[in-house]
C-alpha cells in the first residue's frame, strides 16, 4: 500500500470521506433499491474500501478516532447485509479491530 495514504493531510480526509460514504449508505440503503440500484453491490464496494487498509493500524485508529462521523453500529449494520460470507468474515475481523482500538 503506498505509504501517501498514511500521510496525515490524506489519511484523514479519506478516514472522514469513508465513514461518511458508510453512513450515507447505512441510511439509504432501502432507498437505494427502490430507485433501482443494487443496494448491495455498492455497499460491497464501499466496506470493501475499509477492508483494503484492515491491516494497517494507522489508519484504523484514525477511522475509529473520527468524532463526526464515525459509529461501529455502521459498519456492523453494513455486515449484517453484506451477501459474501467471506467479505462478511473479513469484515469481523476488521470491526473487532476498531472495536478494540475504540475503546482505547
Amino acid at each position: 500500500m503506498p505509504k501517501i495514504f498514511l500521510q496525515k493531510e490524506v489519511l484523514e480526509k479519506r478516514v472522514f470521506n469513508q465513514n461518511e460514504m458508510l453512513k450515507s449508505f447505512i441510511a439509504g440503503y432501502e432507498g437505494m433499491k427502490v430507485m433501482g440500484f443494487d443496494s448491495k453491490i455498492l455497499l460491497t464496494k464501499v466496506v470493501k474500501l475499509f477492508l483494503n487498509f484492515r491491516e494497517m493500524p494507522k489508519f484504523l485508529k484514525s477511522i475509529v478516532s473520527d468524532e463526526k462521523s464515525f459509529d461501529i453500529q455502521n459498519f456492523v449494520k453494513a455486515l449484517d447485509l453484506l451477501s459474501s460470507k467471506e467479505e462478511e468474515r473479513k469484515g469481523r475481523v476488521a470491526l473487532m479491530k476498531m472495536e478494540k482500538l475504540d475503546l482505547e
